[in-house]
């Protein structure tokens, strides 16, 4: 084997310069070498690999490569595993930002205040991908400025039997009963209703937003959302599965409708890894989306997505 610098991380970041995400992940990569990792990182040009260069290839089918990529055409991605082998690792700007309010990135040779916020994301991102996979697990560092915390908050007060009433942070006020099944009251919100919508409205915010960011055009957004709970002998109940049924139609313009139900795909995928709700109930989510992609006033494609669980 040939010898080759030890226990470092290979970078290879994509060389397209059509668009300000590829520009984000060179200066990502530059902050890792730099700043954040620069005892646990080398890059790896890709220009040079796809050319053949030997040292590139040589490091990057020995020692573990994180790829880089502006879009979804994954150019580092595909270029590493065709010559090298599949990379440990793999980001796409376009995804890591969609989940996030950080703005569209704009500018090649400057960046705006968006594509910067993008540079620190992506870089802390690839920081911590180089650590668990020189220790196998996170390290605990100190980039802290590059989270944030938000505190949510509601006000519940009895107003007789399984009554109540709730005062939400974000102004709207009702009330609410435990279902009719468990001692309540029809006709009011219950926490089962409440947990269900939570899933189903943040899915639904998030795709919007990834809408955006993948440049459809979105038409209509609907969907119908199932809970599932288990009762236990014990009277313990526990929610297992939420079940999402999207239905979503989007306008192709004059693009071709296969490449926009792509985009579509992706944007829906960015919406369910970047949902808070989902991230943060241990129940099984399911979503069966039916995407429509008009073109001309006329249904163009219309596919059934086969079950994702997140």
């Amino acid at each position: 084997m040939p010898d080759l610098p030890k226990k470092k991380v290979g970078i290879v970041s994509c060389s397209g310069e059509e668009m300000p995400e590829g520009t984000v992940t060179r200066l990502a990569t530059l902050k890792v070498l730099w700043e954040l990792r620069p005892d646990d990182t080398v890059t790896i040009c890709l220009p040079l690999f796809l050319a053949g260069g030997q040292g590139e290839r040589t490091f990057a089918r020995y020692y573990p490569t994180i790829a880089v990529d502006g879009c979804e055409q994954r150019c580092a991605a595909k270029g590493t595993e065709k010559y090298s082998g599949k990379p440990a690792a793999s980001i796409v700007v376009k995804d890591l930002t969609a989940g996030r309010e950080l703005g569209s990135p704009e500018g090649k040779g400057r960046l705006n205040e968006h594509g910067k916020a993008a540079v620190d994301a992506t870089a802390a991102r690839i920081a911590a991908l180089v650590d668990e996979l020189r220790t196998g697990r996170p390290r605990q560092q100190e980039d802290e400025s590059l989270t944030r915390m938000a505190t949510y908050h509601t006000a519940v007060k009895w107003t007789g039997e399984h009554r109540g009433h709730i005062v939400m942070g974000n102004g709207p006020e009702m009330d609410f009963s435990a279902p009719p099944d468990s001692h309540g009251h029809p006709g009011v919100l219950t926490p089962e209703d409440a947990f269900v919508a939570a899933a189903n409205t943040c899915i639904m915010m998030m795709f919007i937003w990834a809408a955006g960011r993948f440049h459809l055009e979105l038409v209509s957004y609907e969907c119908r959302a199932e809970g599932t709970k288990r009762i236990e002998l014990d009277r313990t109940e526990t929610f297992t599965h939420i079940r999402l049924w999207p239905e979503i139609q989007i306008n192709a313009g004059e693009e071709s409708p296969d490449v926009v139900e792509a985009r579509a795909r992706r944007a829906l995928s960015a919406a369910q890894k970047y949902s808070l709700v989902a991230n943060s109930v241990k129940s099984e989510i399911s979503i069966q989306p039916t995407i429509r992609i008009i073109q001309d006033g006329t249904i163009k494609r219309e596919s059934e997505v086969p079950p994702r669980r997140i």
